[in-house]
């Protein structure tokens, strides 16, 4: 249980981090003198750096241990907020998301090995990634609150604490090991495990399917209230679906790859036909009863993948699994930060972004062409049972 806890820790300080901002843009705008869209900046600086740290953090993750580096990365997002709060300056702010993105990045991957370490089971994986959702979806409920009281360093403040709640909760879990005990990786072994096409195949056959419902879910509002006529606050109720959906399914991803393995394969290629389905059904974007379904299959379906993508990348290469995840994850994050401003774009076209959620829905169906056989999913289907960890 303390490896899960540890998990779900880091989740929630990930993925409050990277939201909270968004959840007082105007307010924020209004204190530090800036417009909405300089305030947007602000998280798109931490995708952009989380996900440039990715395959780095994979390669320290093998190396130290993803406790260690899990600490650090908790420890580093403390940091960075606590400097954040020392004044309302834009140059510190945006200085503070920059070391923010340092933080998740190093954060995150080592959790998806920690989880997998500590319980030999994809199902606390899928846990961890429900917690991810779960702190962005909390920390959007709560600062606005807390802002009241603190004004501008209510984003910060919490998420300051919230990662000192977190590290002691990880300080306190089980250790895990590294795969190089500490020593560099032999000339060229990093770069053997960079230029696997397995590795590359699992993170292109699952960037479309885990990415969708953040990046339809950033643009359901607006394609409701310009193609559909609902009011913003009747399409942002639909478009949470999108958010939430994935905060359930992760889990059960987990689960499924945990319980039966082989079922997989047939479960994301039904999870890609329903997505596709939801998506086409957001298009319409008129008649209510499709659009709740449409929003809430593109949820549901983006979260079912999940499990798949880590557990196979470490499977296919248990000499560097945490570069393997980090590949893998990588695939999924450049996606993101390519089509949200993209589909941004289709809003100034005609049929009010119709445009931008059907090219989404042809990358989703497309990504099928890139599951690996069986063969490509490396040596083993059970996932083997945990070494004894070390210090």
């Amino acid at each position: 249980m303390g490896g899960l806890a540890g998990s779900v820790a880091i989740g929630l300080v990930v993925g409050w981090s990277m939201s909270n901002v968004g959840a007082v843009a105007p307010e924020l705008a209004r204190d530090y003198g800036l417009s909405i869209a300089t305030v947007g900046l602000l998280t798109t600086v931490v995708f952009a750096v989380h996900t440039a740290m990715q395959i780095p953090a994979g390669r320290v993750v093998d190396r130290f241990g993803p406790k260690r580096v899990g600490l650090l990365g908790v420890a580093l997002i403390a940091a960075v907020n606590a400097v954040t709060l020392v004044a309302a300056e834009p140059w510190l702010v945006f200085v503070g998301r920059t070391g923010l993105g340092v933080g998740t990045g190093f954060a995150f991957v080592a959790a998806i090995e920690y989880s997998r370490q500590t319980s030999g089971s994809p199902f606390v994986l899928g846990v961890f990634g429900a917690s991810t959702g779960l702190g962005g979806g909390i920390g959007v409920a709560v600062i606005p609150q807390v802002e009241q009281l603190v004004h501008w360093r209510a984003p910060f403040l919490t998420a300051g604490l919230l990662a000192l709640a977190g590290f002691a909760v990880l300080a306190a879990g089980p250790p895990g090991r590294s795969v190089q005990h500490g020593a560099p990786l032999p000339a060229g072994a990093v770069g053997a495990v960079l230029r696997d096409r397995r590795v590359w195949r699992v993170g292109l056959s699952m960037a479309a399917p885990s990415g969708m419902s953040l990046i339809l879910g950033t643009w359901i509002v607006t394609l409701l209230v310009r193609a559909g006529g609902y009011s913003t606050r009747e399409a942002g109720l639909i478009g949470s679906l999108a958010l939430i959906g994935g905060i359930v399914t992760r889990p059960i991803s987990g689960w499924v790859m945990r319980s039966h393995p082989y079922a997989m394969r047939k479960v994301i290629v039904g999870s890609v036909v329903l997505g596709v389905g939801g998506t086409a059904a957001l298009i319409e974007a008129r008649r209510l009863p499709l659009v709740i379904l449409g929003s809430l299959l593109v949820g549901l379906c983006s979260g079912l993948p999940f499990a798949y993508g880590y557990t196979t990348a470490a499977r296919i290469r248990p000499d560097g699994p945490a570069v393997a995840a980090a590949m893998v994850n990588t695939c999924g994050l450049l996606l993101i930060v390519i089509c949200i401003p993209l589909i941004g774009l289709t809003f100034s076209l005609p049929w009010h972004g119709r445009i931008g959620f059907i090219a989404a829905a042809a990358l989703w169906a497309g990504s099928v062409l890139f599951l690996p056989d069986r063969h490509g999913e490396g040596s083993s289907v059970a996932e083997p049972a945990p070494e004894p960890a070390q210090a």
